[in-house]
């Protein structure tokens, strides 16, 4: 059975069929420059003649600019020559792409207006597949309102309807393009690349004193703050004796370097776009980690938090950044919180068919506040939901000093950006999860949609990553698999479909087929389809955690087992949550068979145990040679059970050393400092095993004290047949002849 889903397997199966025929895969995009004017069919020639350049270059899709397919000489004429997305200008873009087999971005087409609004034109970005489908079209948000000194006007707005959407990113061969032209607003793009972007695409028709000054550096700014690489096609030189346009249309990468760029005039520039280099980017730049937007960026956060009585449900929204009281928010903030609860009691209103709603603030502990933290209660009301009125006012006071089923922080944070994503983004045209908590009560609602989790299924914690926690919301929800079974596809024991996985040579991802079989106990995977599997792992023998920060993607994962004597390693992700956390339930649940048989009286809750294990602790430390007087050097350090290894980059398919951790009582111990004679650091401390003493430097105090506590708790831990088996297949990584340590005596 198929984990992965049409879209996402459509996209592997042709990179794949590609890398059949090339050893590299070149994902190769080109970008166009040229002079529209007001005729036509002359750009649509042009055009033309670009897209079939590109495809002789290889290129998988092609980037066309802003207003490709005209430039008028007045605002009349722009509303005369705009056509329907069903016009024939779109038709024979779309047979083009179909005959070209490729994809098509075109960066502004002059859309007519809808019916109640024909005196204005919708400037729109269309990206057509190469089954010459249209994919995505996004409706320009900025309009460019300005008066040159020369005395020329340029309002948009008089003949361009803005748009009022945010296109979500599209899947194309070449990677996750969203469709935008605000350059010059950084939050769209930050928007963008949150909702997982790879690529932004920039089509203008910048005037010649404002390209100048400021396109170049604007486009590469994008690129660096968003980690991103950035296309922008450009109309360039003369359109009308009012217009003049400064070209220069460019490839940025991730980095922020220009790696290619139109000449002067009609023409077309190509570079290749690789996907590791971006994903290497951000892992070792791990910015979107380190945003700590409740300081600068205003917000709010939604909770539905609890029942007050059946059938009555209480919204809270709060400031993002934690403030006491009202007083103590900024105007804006204050603006931004009242604004999105203005928002959530329409919304609430209209899925409790309700026509009022009780808005309360407890500010400050004598008026009743618990949570010292600034929120508003929102709740729906109906006549006689309460005997009398004033009631709801103490139900407030009292329903949190009651145990009452209300659900953990991390199961309501989830349901909550469920919410905003559906009230935001697909504006409610499906059932929300707020009609079902309403009609089912928290308690209720957790025995039906929680009926049938399977018991390899992992339920997710706080400290949970992202990724886990989201999809096990969404597939209570939104898919109900706990209320079907036939829809828990990884409990199968046949499974197959395609990941992203790292190269342990080349250090690229690349897509590789994944096969699964629980009778066979084997987790295989293939460079090539028609060739045998590049390797075949026992799923009894293998571990699988979610590293979403350590690989720079929100859903990686990292396999290991051992293979000749060492912890083989491998890093792979998915374009999509769901897939990932399919994959990892399916190992789980192959696993727990195979103990199933191997430990027939065994309970099931002793058994799921032993399925997968999390790192407790990992991070750099320094580490100095074997020999006195060696210096200290950075090594990635990962605690995985009772083996510690250590690395020199992160994502490494074998450790440079393992380190088997035993029982105090055979001589284990870890301890602060360094013994007497050797090279004292900052935060040093020291691993002793009955070969030798490793000595070690935290990045800081903090940091030590944690990899003391998780140390100790191992060394602590009885050793069980199955350490012993661990230690006897690890191979030492260095000679038995090399000298020790001075011993450092207890």
């Amino acid at each position: 059975m198929e984990l992965t889903r049409s879209s996402s397997r459509v996209k592997f199966a042709r990179q794949m069929s590609m890398e059949l025929e090339k050893e590299k895969e070149l994902l190769t995009v080109a970008v166009c420059q040229m002079t529209a004017r007001s005729d036509k069919e002359e750009n649509f020639n042009v055009c033309k003649k670009l897209i079939n350049i590109a495809k002789n270059k290889g290129a998988k899709m092609v980037f066309l600019p802003e207003a490709c397919d005209f430039i008028a000489d007045n605002k009349e004429q722009t509303k005369h020559l705009a056509e329907d997305l069903s016009g024939d200008l779109i038709q024979r873009y779309k047979s083009l792409a179909r005959d070209q087999q490729m994809w098509i971005s075109l960066g502004g087409f002059h859309e007519k207006g809808p019916a109640n609004d024909l005196n204005r034109i919708q400037n729109s970005h269309v990206v057509i597949n190469g089954a010459g489908e249209i994919s995505s079209v996004y409706r320009k948000i900025h309009l460019f309102d300005v008066t040159l000194q020369t005395g020329q006007k340029l309002h948009e707005s008089e003949y361009v309807i803005p748009g009022t959407v945010i296109t979500s990113p599209v899947d194309t061969p070449v990677g996750k393009i969203d469709l935008c032209y605000d350059v010059r607003f950084p939050e769209f793009s930050i928007a963008l690349t949150q909702m997982g972007a790879e690529i932004l695409t920039y089509p203008s028709a910048f005037t010649v004193s404002t390209g100048m000054a400021h396109w170049e550096i604007l486009l590469r700014s994008r690129a660096i703050e968003n980690q991103c690489y950035v296309i922008a096609a450009a109309q360039t030189g003369i359109h009308n004796e009012k217009r003049q346009s400064y070209g220069h249309a460019m490839i940025v990468d991730p980095w922020g370097a220009v790696i290619a760029q139109c000449h002067e005039g009609t023409d077309i520039a190509v570079a290749d776009i690789d996907l590791s280099f971006l994903h290497k980017i951000r892992r070792d730049m791990p910015v979107w980690f380190h945003r700590r937007k409740e300081l600068y960026e205003p917000g709010t956060s939604v909770e539905p938090i609890g029942e007050l009585e059946q059938y009555k449900f209480d919204i809270l929204v709060s400031p993002i950044r934690v403030a006491k009281r009202i007083c103590d928010l900024t105007q804006i903030e204050i603006a931004d919180l009242f604004s999105c609860v203005q928002k959530m009691q329409m919304l609430v209103e209209k899925e409790y068919n309700a026509t009022s709603s009780t808005i309360t603030v407890q500010d400050g502990i004598d008026a009743g506040q618990s949570v010292t933290h600034v929120h508003v209660h929102v709740l729906p009301r109906k006549p006689g939901d309460f005997a009398k009125n004033d009631d709801i006012y103490r139900e407030l006071q009292s329903h949190d000093k009651v145990e009452k089923g209300i659900r953990s922080d991390e199961e309501m944070a989830s349901e909550a950006k469920i919410l905003m994503e559906k009230y935001y983004i697909k504006k409610c045209d499906e059932l929300t999860l707020f009609q079902m908590l309403a009609k089912m009560g928290n308690i209720k609602a957790k025995e039906r949609y929680e009926k049938q989790v399977p018991i390899c299924y992992r339920r997710p914690t706080n400290s949970d990553v992202q990724v886990l926690k989201e999809q096990w919301i969404r597939g209570k929800y939104e898919r109900e698999e706990f209320v079907d079974a036939d829809k828990q596809v990884y409990l199968s024991g046949k499974v197959d479909g395609y990941l992203w996985k790292r190269g342990k040579e080349d250090e690229k991802f690349q897509p590789r087929k994944f096969v699964l079989s629980e009778t066979d106990d084997i987790l295989k995977y293939f460079v090539k389809e028609n060739k045998d599997p590049k390797a075949a792992i026992k799923i009894s023998e293998l571990n699988a955690s979610l590293v979403p920060d350590k690989i720079g993607n929100p859903n990686g994962m990292q396999i290991c087992y051992i293979k000749d004597g060492s912890t083989r390693n491998i890093y792979v992700y998915a374009d999509d949550g769901r897939d990932i956390v399919n994959w990892y339930m399916a190992i789980r649940s192959a696993k727990l068979n195979r103990l199933r048989v191997a430990f027939p009286g065994a309970n099931d809750s002793e058994l799921v145990q032993r399925l997968t294990r999390d790192f407790p602790k990992e991070g750099w430390l320094h580490k100095t040679g074997p020999r006195n007087g060696d210096s200290y050097k950075r090594r990635w350090f990962t605690l995985d059970d009772r083996k510690l290894m250590y690395m020199e980059d992160p994502l490494n398919a074998y450790a440079k050393g393992e380190i088997f951790l035993g029982y105090h009582n055979d001589g284990f111990a870890v301890r602060f400092g360094v013994p007497p004679g050797n090279k004292e650091q900052s935060f040093t401390f020291t691993l002793r095993t009955p070969d030798r003493l490793f000595l070690l430097n935290a990045e800081s105090e903090e940091d030590r004290e944690e990899w003391l506590i998780a140390l100790q708790k191992v060394i602590e831990r009885p050793l069980t047949p199955q350490d012993n088996t661990i230690a006897v297949n690890l191979v030492r990584k260095r000679s038995s002849s090399t000298p020790k340590l001075l011993s450092w005596k207890t």
